[in-house]
């Protein structure tokens, strides 16, 4: 390349973005689901469910599974409960689900998936979705991050059994 030495490196400045909300944050990952898993793709998104809130987002993975994913920017004992209540409703609402949602694809027979995906995570609260047997809830830490003018994101999956929590 021309004006370039050889053996020359260049650096790259990440600048960390804390999201201003949770939608940010499911927008974000909307623009990449396979950040989540591969073949991860969108069924629907803020569904209202009575007396339980919205459903961030119902997705799929490669098997078409159907999945649950709710958004926070601070997880506490409170965003996995509320995980959990919207996977039981869910489930208790299968064969509603497969008269309203014809997905192509989606495998409504298996049971579905609970994920959280979160700015930052608490102890109690990583101990706590370990300590949960089912649906055993997938967390996610997501950072948003720029590089000048371009924007990206940085998924880690955050351990969910009880003795990988402890050891952490």
């Amino acid at each position: 390349m021309p004006g370039r030495q050889k053996g020359a490196s260049f650096a790259v400045r990440f600048t960390r973005i804390t999201p201003e909300s949770p939608d940010v944050l499911r927008d974000a990952i909307l623009e990449d689901l396979e950040a989540l898993c591969a073949g991860m793709r969108c069924v629907a998104t803020r569904v209202p469910v009575a007396g339980r809130g919205v459903i961030d987002l119902l997705a799929s993975d490669e098997r078409g599974r159907l999945a649950v994913v709710s958004f926070c920017l601070d997880a506490d004992p409170g965003a996995v409960a509320a995980t959990v209540d919207q996977w039981d409703w869910i489930v208790a609402n299968m064969g509603l689900l497969r008269a309203l949602v014809p997905v192509v694809g989606l495998d409504l027979s298996l049971s579905p998936r609970a994920i959280l995906v979160c700015h930052s995570i608490a102890e109690n609260a990583a101990r706590f979705a370990a300590c949960v047997p089912a649906p055993g809830i997938e967390i996610f830490e997501a950072t948003m991050v720029a590089a000048g003018e371009r924007r990206g994101l940085l998924v880690d999956r955050i351990a969910s059994h009880p003795a990988a929590v402890a050891a952490a």
